[in-house]
């Protein structure tokens, strides 16, 4: 185990290109970290990684702890111990970004990050399965359900990815949500916080499992 690596499945590129078909298991994932985020073959819900289990958002942000037997084509997990923690008190989004890079974030690297707490608003989606023959991306984009929630005890978790690795992890923030009680999460649009403690930890290394064809119809081997 690196404290430092983040194991990926696949690409954002290669996902976007409408591969949506899984390809890695849950239980391999499981081996690789105990939080990141992804989603599940054919862009069923949001996938949320966290003390070492994996939840699944379905289509109305419903929590339900994920199967070993279920795969993902686009995942992002790493073993999580924050280096740098920070208190945050009646912060949006914008302004939770300008804090975190000034006092956890620097330069061109990449982070993962937890953010827990009590959350004034927070707003997610979540989709469901897509069948083949899959749709274009940004045709999903626009079913997607849209659902806000006030006044909750939850966690984000998630990454930060600098401009250079945008067309192999996203750029910019991408956060997942669950709530404390393990009942609603999806992908996050916007938040604010009443107050919350953000953890961060630098990541020096990138483990890309890449799209194997003939994984879709057997257990991939690390």
């Amino acid at each position: 185990m690196k404290k430092n690596r983040i194991f990926q499945v696949s690409t954002i590129d290669f996902l976007l290109k409408r591969n949506y078909s899984g390809f890695v298991s849950i239980k391999q994932l499981l081996k690789h970290g105990n939080l990141g985020i992804g989603t599940f073959s054919g862009l069923d819900g949001e996938m949320i990684m966290l003390g070492g289990k994996i939840y699944q958002a379905n289509g109305t942000g419903e929590i339900n702890e994920a199967k070993l037997s279920q795969k993902t084509p686009f995942a992002i997990s790493t073993y999580f111990k924050p280096e740098k923690s920070l208190t945050v008190e009646n912060k949006g989004s914008k302004d939770l970004s300008r804090l975190l890079h000034k006092h956890l974030i620097s330069g061109d690297f990449v982070y993962a990050l937890k953010i827990t707490g009590l959350f004034q608003m927070i707003d997610l989606r979540s989709g469901i399965k897509q069948q083949k023959p899959y749709p274009e991306f940004k045709t999903i984009t626009k079913s997607l359900s849209q659902f806000k929630l006030e006044h909750i005890e939850g966690t984000i978790v998630g990454f930060y990815f600098p401009e250079i690795y945008k067309n192999i992890s996203g750029n910019g923030y991408h956060f997942h949500f669950i709530d404390k009680k393990f009942v609603h999460g999806g992908h996050v649009n916007d938040f604010f916080i009443q107050n919350a403690i953000a953890e961060a930890q630098i990541k020096t290394q990138i483990n890309l499992k890449l799209y194997n064809p003939s994984a879709i119809r057997q257990t991939v081997n690390d």
